[in-house]
C-alpha cells in the first residue's frame, strides 16, 4: 500500500511539474511577444513623430531674424532640434528659392543671410 502511495504521489508530482513547465513556457513567449510588440510600436511611433516634425521655412526665417538675419545650420540644429542634415536641406532649399544669400566667412563656415532685411 505505501509503494502505491508513493507511486501516486511521485504521478501527481511529475503531472504538475509538467503543466508547471508549459504553463511557464507559455508565460515566457507570451511576455516575449507583448514586449517585441510595445517596442515595435514605440520605434514606429518615434519614427513617425520624427517625420511629423518637419521644419517649416517661417521656422527657419524666425531663427534668423532673431540672429540679425543670419543663420547657419548649426544655429538650426540648436534652436528647432532637428538633424544637422534637415538643418542644411532646408536652407539649402531656402537658398534655392532665394530667400537666402549664402556667404563664406574667412574660418571657412557657411552663413546663409536674410535677403528681405525689411523683416528686421
Amino acid at each position: 500500500m505505501a509503494i502505491f502511495i508513493i507511486m501516486i504521489t511521485f504521478g501527481v508530482m511529475l503531472i504538475f511539474g509538467i503543466t508547471f513547465f508549459v504553463v511557464f513556457k507559455n508565460i515566457r513567449n507570451t511576455t516575449e511577444q507583448v514586449t517585441g510588440n510595445f517596442t515595435q510600436t514605440l520605434k514606429d511611433g518615434l519614427a513617425n513623430q520624427a517625420r511629423a516634425r518637419r521644419v517649416s521655412d517661417k521656422d527657419v526665417i524666425d531663427v534668423a531674424i532673431a540672429n540679425q538675419g543670419k543663420v547657419t545650420a548649426t544655429i538650426l540644429v540648436a534652436r528647432l532640434d532637428i538633424s544637422i542634415d534637415e538643418a542644411t536641406q532646408k536652407l539649402e532649399e531656402l537658398h534655392n528659392k532665394g530667400i537666402f544669400t549664402l556667404e563664406n566667412t574667412t574660418s571657412g563656415h557657411l552663413v546663409y543671410k536674410l535677403v528681405d532685411m525689411d523683416l528686421m
